[in-house]
This record gives C-alpha cells, sequence and structure tokens, in this order.
C-alpha cells in the first residue's frame, strides 16, 4: 500500500477532508521544506548525523568554556538547512 494510495482512503472520509484542507497551508510548507533539503543534499541520515554532532557542541551556558566561534557555526550548519 503506497502512501498516496492511504492518502486517498483517508480523505475519502469528510471529515478527514475538511480538517486536511484546513491545514493545507501547513502540508504545502512542510512540502516545499523537504524539497530544499532534498535540493540541498540532505537527506535525514546525514541531517540525523550533522544534529548528534551538534547536540555535542550545546552546553548550558554557565558552563562554557569558551565562546562560540565561526567553526562551530560551519558544523552546525547541515542541521540549521541552509
Amino acid at each position: 500500500m503506497s502512501l498516496q494510495h492511504l492518502k486517498q482512503q483517508a480523505l475519502a472520509n469528510a471529515d478527514v477532508r475538511v480538517e486536511y484542507e484546513r491545514l493545507e497551508n501547513e502540508f504545502a510548507f512542510i512540502d516545499q521544506l523537504l524539497s530544499m533539503r532534498a535540493q540541498a543534499g540532505v537527506n535525514p541520515r546525514t541531517a540525523r548525523k550533522a544534529h548528534a554532532h551538534s547536540k555535542k557542541q550545546h552546553q548550558p551556558i554557565g558552563t562554557r568554556q569558551r565562546q562560540p566561534q565561526l567553526g562551530d557555526i560551519i558544523k552546525i550548519r547541515p542541521c540549521l538547512w541552509f
């Protein structure tokens, strides 16, 4: 069963269709973000890897031993998606 088939089945329900149409702008925004990620060559695996790496870099402000530098931002850039 494909995602498209599942979507068609769900939209056959009138209540689901009304809610889907109400949220159509949000779905369009998500689709746009996903296409931008794909154009940038970021897939879920690379995003997860970048996020895990950047998570190690984040510490509470009071415990930081140095100020953030440009290199830190470059390391987490794939996670920021720009």
